[in-house]
């Protein structure tokens, strides 16, 4: 009789739980307040797996939003963005369109107030996304192997600016490059100190295809004289 009742004593035995601290009965496995096992390798082999489980869906998590992210940010930060990285405006102009969606390009206008200058040079074309496209400018009546640069001194180069400005007649014409231009990049090489060039502000006009939004970007050229070689005299002066 005395057994039993020892052995219901220690049956019914209260201990405080490992983790939280609470009164519990002496021998359970899992503490009924904090869920927690109360065997020191079982809460291990727990929060491992818990850990394991959380570090699984972070990954899933980051997974999707990277593959889902250009989609994301062109749904929040939609971005139009054309450049021009060469330009020969009696050749060719080569535009690239580095947005998120396809753009109608209209014009490019070019200015100088100081030489009283401005003209226009029409594009009217449509760019995908992340394409380039080349479009001409060449007139099929000019003749381009009988125009090229010369090196010029100071004063005819001050002369063709006061007499001429950015008027093209039978012995000049002048071409519009950007710095980044090829062919403007290898003739200023050539040249070195006699080259010249005037500074024009230029303005790319493109619409966007998501919404028709028209949009603008201010686009750095110079002109550069071309002369054509009929108007060239033995002793390589030349008259404009």
């Amino acid at each position: 009789m005395n057994d039993k009742i020892a052995q219901s004593s220690a049956t019914n035995s209260i201990t405080a739980c490992l983790m939280c601290k609470s009164q519990i009965l002496a021998g359970a496995t899992i503490c009924p307040i904090c869920k927690n096992y109360q065997s020191a390798w079982k809460r291990k082999l727990h929060y491992c797996a818990t850990m394991a489980g959380i570090i699984t869906v972070v990954i899933s998590l980051l997974t999707y939003v990277a593959s889902t992210w250009p989609e994301i940010r062109k749904t929040l930060f939609w971005r139009d963005a054309v450049e021009v990285p060469a330009l020969d405006s009696k050749d060719s102009i080569v535009l690239h369109n580095s947005g998120d969606g396809r753009v109608f390009v209209s014009h490019l206008s070019l200015r100088s107030k100081a030489l009283g200058h401005s003209s226009v040079i029409f594009i009217n074309k449509t760019i995908e996304s992340k394409s380039f496209l080349v479009h001409d400018l060449k007139t099929p009546t000019v003749d381009l192997s009988k125009w090229a640069t010369r090196s010029i001194s100071e004063d005819s180069w001050q002369k063709l600016l006061r007499e001429r400005h950015l008027n093209e007649n039978e012995c000049v014409q002048w071409h519009f490059f950007v710095p980044d231009d090829p062919g403007y990049q290898t003739i200023k090489r050539f040249h070195g100190s006699s080259f010249h060039e005037v500074p024009i502000d230029a303005t790319l006009y493109f619409s966007s295809g998501q919404d028709d939004r028209q949009n603008s970007r201010d686009v750095k050229l110079f002109a550069v004289p071309f002369i054509n070689q009929a108007c060239v005299a033995p002793n390589g002066t030349f008259t404009f």
